[in-house]
């Protein structure tokens, strides 16, 4: 899969083992869920498909079998159907919870810094600097050594800490002219997707699933996918999605190919050996 769902799966377990204490509560579940009409592009999960697997397994079925965008409607529609009401509130409650907790996470390991531990760093800085006005010493902010932006607070700094504020800045100019410059292609060299574009609007059979990843992954804005999901043919949703294709980068092309290959896996192997061939 191209996004890990880790998280989902091990939060769709825990609520689902309280389900699967009664044999009763089981195949109300499962009936119902295999009873729900599958998204278009998608297989319709079947009684087989969780025949003797325990909650973490049928867990792994469900989030593989219709991804992030559908599984969480499926299932919860499933809850209600089998009258599991508070089961249902509580596993809403609780993916929501675990989606704030991920931009947390992501700042935090992104080096961004905290607006409380900010106003803290301020106000225990602006202390030193009264203590310093009364002692005529000067005083120097402490810099955490694992932070990647130093504070901007108003106290004295010696040549020192300010030569360190401009070289800090002289690098953050260099990682945006580094990373401007990696979103272009080698010259000379397509990428495959592009190289191909005119092939994989004729192959590509399953678009729907692949929009929907690319929304997952954020490479399509909502009104992109509506507008491509509006054509009436694959290949029309292909060209209108190529469109917005053609202004990616290296990593999100990358991504794209991935994407396509999960859904469409024989005509891209084809493709990809004919490439091959006449290298």
């Amino acid at each position: 899969m191209v996004k890990d769902y880790k998280s989902d799966i091990r939060i769709l377990a825990e609520h689902l083992k309280l389900i699967y204490k009664s044999e009763d509560s089981t195949e109300a579940f499962t009936k119902n869920l295999c009873e729900l009409k599958a998204p278009r592009g998608y297989n319709t999960i079947k009684m087989d498909d969780l025949k003797g697997k325990n909650a973490k397994e049928v867990a792994e079925v469900i989030i593989e079998s219709y991804t992030g965008i559908y599984w969480k409607a499926k299932v919860m529609e499933a809850l209600k159907m089998s009258n599991k009401n508070q089961i249902r509130l509580n596993l809403k409650k609780a993916l929501n919870a675990d989606k704030k907790k991920a931009p947390n996470k992501a700042k935090a390991g992104s080096g961004e810094v905290n607006v409380a531990d900010q106003k803290n760093f301020e106000a225990g800085e602006s202390s030193k600097t009264l203590k310093s006005q009364k002692s005529g010493g000067d005083v120097k902010p402490k810099i955490e050594s694992d932070s990647t932006e130093p504070s901007i607070v108003k106290v004295q700094v010696s040549g020192e800490a300010v030569g360190h504020k401009q070289k800090t800045e002289e690098e953050k100019e260099e990682n945006v002219k580094s990373k401007t410059t990696r979103k272009q292609p080698p010259r000379g060299k397509k990428h495959f997707v592009i190289e191909k574009r005119n092939s994989l609007i004729k192959v590509i059979t399953h678009v729907d699933p692949v929009l929907d990843d690319l929304m997952e992954e954020k490479l399509l804005t909502q009104e992109q996918y509506d507008t491509i999901r509006k054509k009436s043919t694959n290949q029309n949703k292909m060209r209108e999605l190529f469109d917005y294709v053609r202004s990616w980068g290296p990593k999100d092309l990358d991504k794209f190919q991935r994407i396509l290959r999960k859904h469409n896996l024989a005509p891209i192997k084809n493709l990809l050996e004919k490439c091959k061939q006449k290298k």
